[in-house]
Formats: structure tokens, sequence, C-alpha cells
């Protein structure tokens, strides 16, 4: 299992603590997880990902929306 907080702004500033499946194949971090984010954020999402070094790559669906998602560690 592994821990991410996800910060930003959508009009409102957000912050989600989620834990999520990963396994470890080769040098990546394939993740999996489902997250109840509430009513005013979407509801349940489902989503899948990958994690190298210095990369975030996630694709999300819910009952309302679907998307992509790339995020890279701070400098």
């Amino acid at each position: 299992m592994w821990k991410a907080v996800f910060e930003g702004d959508c009009g409102r500033p957000y912050k989600y603590t989620i834990t999520m499946e990963g396994r470890l194949v080769g040098n990546v971090v394939m993740f999996k997880g489902t997250v109840d984010l509430g009513a005013q954020d979407g509801g349940v999402y489902d989503w899948i990902g990958r994690a190298i070094d210095n990369e975030f790559v996630g694709f999300y669906t819910s009952a309302a929306y679907t998307g992509v998602f790339n995020m890279t560690r701070p400098k």
C-alpha cells in the first residue's frame, strides 16, 4: 500500500490523502484504486496509474467524469 497527497486549486483549494495499491514492475510502480472524494468533488473515482522516480501518470473515471493527470515532483 502507498499513500499519496494531492493538492491544488480548482476554483477552491483542495487536498486529498489517498491510500492506494501498488506493485513494482521493474523500475515502475503500477497503481490502482478506488476513492470516494465526497459529493462536492464528484463522488467515487476509480483510477490506474504508474509512477517512476520523478513522474506520476494516471487515468480516472467516475459516474460523471473521466480524465488523465500527469504530475511531477516539485523542484
